[in-house]
């Protein structure tokens, strides 16, 4: 015989009804509803209740109350988080409506922000860095290794190199002051093999020692190499010949093996521990999609790439700023408007040590998680920036006949990207960060300088419309172009800033938005995002049913071309 369930009165010293609970009007909101449903008193408390005394002849007023603060903190969670919720519920069902009539949820929302960001891109710029002519020796891929105190297994990384099937390659170690045995055994090396030079600086950390060791790069590929990590032997060998079956990939990235502190694989390891293939091995398998990298903050192109070297006069250099996340900020601007693919293959040809003293080891003291949820943080704002109109101040001698025709076909271009155009912009026209520009010049003179009063934030860019063979580019411009097609580009020593050679006027146009927005984005930095963090707003009609019905069918378009 089941006893009649009787709920007993709460303790009046330790919690007391509101008055609103009984006798009240129906709620008419969605918040009123839930504070309703989750109050200590609410429906949701005895639904509990039955759900979990029915079958008991009687339950005690100590129980009840064990059991309110739980539910008191639910209420205040979903006061404090009910707007996020609430804007993401339209999608939510419009999936749940999908999935009734038999549909498979075709993309993420992560996937689905970064493929609406691309196609934007895509259908207003050719980016193709086949059709940017830059300095550098046709085959030779150039690697960087940045080394601190890294006197333990620099030498082992610099013998993986030595070890390489395809030949034709440089070494750039970038000493970043160490104090230890370190200067000593990258000499020794260097003096073995010619293809070996060092670079010294004063300690910059490692985004700075990547940037001199990249500025003095002269291979048509790069990549770089960590100082206690290692390549396989076939690593270049099989990342060039992968970007050669590929012309339409800017960067590619690999699948790679972990290994301990004596260099041995290293299996069961947490890291990395839901790609490991098969489960508890060595070998990583990193994702072939790359759509949803820009989105959260999971590095997964790891740490065996290789990239054109056009990329860098295009995307310029690493962040300084971004010590302990330069590689992963790296990739998030290549991959939001250059193509970044997984490698055509799936061997590992790279060793990803794991030792106490690596960065990855060191995350609570380098603070590493930390800097990638700011990153994140940032790149939601950099999405933004990439999709801008974007400024042209652009000025030329009104009696040369090619400066007027190119500057024709850049303002025909620029209107149909529904940008920006303007005449010559004074520091009082132009605010810091204000929004992104390029000031371009277009002259038969590859010795002009650029307008010193110029905002910072501006990228100065120089075009050539000359013939006469190119020489050291000036100081001062962010990118020098020359638009004849004979001409051969010209390195400057010791930066990446030499003259590069755009012929296609589509191209140009690309190249000069592209470069500019960088400059903007690595000019503006954390400040970017002061402006979008006055928290989350009510969603409006027309977002929740664009969420509802309008997203779902986008998603299932994107996902089927």
């Amino acid at each position: 015989m089941t006893a009649r369930i009787t709920e007993p009165a709460p303790d009046s010293a330790a919690w007391t009804p509101p008055a609103a609970v009984v006798g009240d009007a129906p709620p008419r909101t969605m918040l009123q509803r839930l504070r309703r449903r989750v109050a200590p008193d609410g429906t949701l408390r005895r639904d509990l209740v039955r759900l979990v005394f029915f079958d008991l002849p009687a339950w005690s007023a100590a129980g009840a109350r064990g059991i309110l603060p739980a539910l008191a903190a639910l209420r205040r969670t979903a006061q404090r988080e009910w707007l996020p919720l609430a804007a993401a519920a339209p999608a939510r069902f419009g999936a749940m409506l999908w999935a009734a009539a038999g549909l498979r949820e075709p993309l993420s929302d992560h996937a689905y922000e970064f493929a609406r960001l691309r196609r934007a891109r895509r259908a207003r710029y050719v980016v193709e860095t086949r059709r940017v002519r830059c300095v550098c020796e046709p085959g030779l891929v150039s690697v960087v290794l940045p080394v601190y105190n890294g006197a333990q297994y620099v030498r082992e990384a610099i013998d993986s190199v030595l070890a390489q099937d395809y030949a034709a390659w440089e070494l750039l170690i970038v000493d970043d002051g160490s104090t230890d045995d370190t200067p000593a055994i990258v000499a020794d090396c260097a003096a073995r093999d010619e293809r070996i030079r060092v670079l010294r600086q004063v300690n910059r950390k490692l985004p700075a020692a990547l940037n001199a060791g990249f500025a003095a790069a002269r291979g048509e590929y790069l990549t770089w190499l960590s100082d206690d990590n290692r390549f396989k032997p076939s690593f270049l060998g099989r990342m060039v010949a992968c970007l050669r079956r590929n012309p339409g990939w800017d960067m590619v990235y690999a699948n790679l093996d972990i290994i301990d502190d004596q260099g041995r694989p290293l299996r069961g390891a947490d890291w990395y521990a839901d790609r490991q293939c098969p489960p508890g091995s060595e070998h990583i398998c990193l994702p072939h999609d790359t759509s949803e990298l820009n989105m959260w903050g999971n590095n997964h192109v790891g740490a065996a790439f290789l990239y054109r070297a056009a990329v860098a006069h295009l995307i310029g250099p690493y962040d300084e700023r971004r010590f302990g996340v330069e590689d992963y900020d790296y990739w998030l601007r290549i991959n939001a408007v250059l193509t970044l693919r997984h490698a055509d293959f799936d061997d590992p040809v790279y060793d990803y040590r794991l030792h106490g003293k690596s960065l990855t080891a060191r995350d609570a003291e380098v603070g590493i998680t930390r800097a990638r949820a700011g990153l994140m943080a940032f790149e939601a704002w950099r999405r933004a920036c990439w999709l801008a109109p974007l400024t042209w101040a652009v000025s030329y001698e009104a009696d040369d006949a090619r400066a007027a025709s190119w500057a024709a076909r850049l303002a025909a271009l620029a209107r149909r990207a529904g940008h920006l155009r303007t005449g010559r912009l004074g520091p009082a026209r132009a605010p810091e960060r204000s929004t992104p520009t390029a000031r371009v010049l277009i002259t038969a003179n590859q010795d002009a300088v650029p307008d010193a009063t110029a905002p910072v934030h501006e990228a100065r860019i120089l075009v050539y419309v000359g013939h006469r063979p190119l020489r050291r580019p000036p100081a001062g411009w962010n990118l020098t172009i020359a638009t004849e097609e004979s001409l051969s580009p010209v390195d400057s020593p010791g930066e990446r800033l030499g003259w590069l050679v755009i012929a296609d006027a589509p191209a140009l146009f690309s190249a000069i938005d592209l470069r500019s927005r960088a400059e903007y984005l690595l000019r503006a930095g954390d400040a970017g995002i002061e402006s979008v963090r006055s928290g989350p707003r009510k969603p409006a009609v027309a977002g929740w049913l664009r969420r509802l019905l309008i997203e779902p069918v986008e998603r299932r378009r994107i996902r089927a071309e």
